[in-house]
């Protein structure tokens, strides 16, 4: 899971939420990673890497990835909205692809 860490003031996420949140999602819709790969548009590998935490999605495939599972960026990132910082500031906001 995603934890909020406070370092010199500041919060910031340690995003360990993501490969758990997306494949509860994948798994939910009975997918293979392999159609989740190919929907997205992604490698195999790279979606693999997600789902492993070996690697983390840049900038616009976490949005690509918003979009195409319908989570909220910030529930890939942290699911537990109540300790997310700014939790919901891109709630509901549409989203470019």
């Amino acid at each position: 899971m995603a934890k909020l860490m406070k370092t010199s003031g500041k919060f910031y996420l340690n995003a360990t939420a993501l490969p758990r949140v997306l494949r509860r999602w994948r798994q939910g819709k009975q997918m293979k990673i392999q159609t989740a790969a190919v929907e997205l548009g992604v490698s195999l590998a790279a979606w693999g890497h997600w789902e492993t935490g070996t690697r983390f999605p840049d900038g616009h495939d976490l949005v690509r990835l918003s979009n195409y599972t319908g989570i909220p960026l910030h529930e890939l990132l942290c699911p537990h909205a109540e300790s997310c910082p700014r939790a919901g500031a891109n709630h509901r906001q549409p989203i470019l692809p």
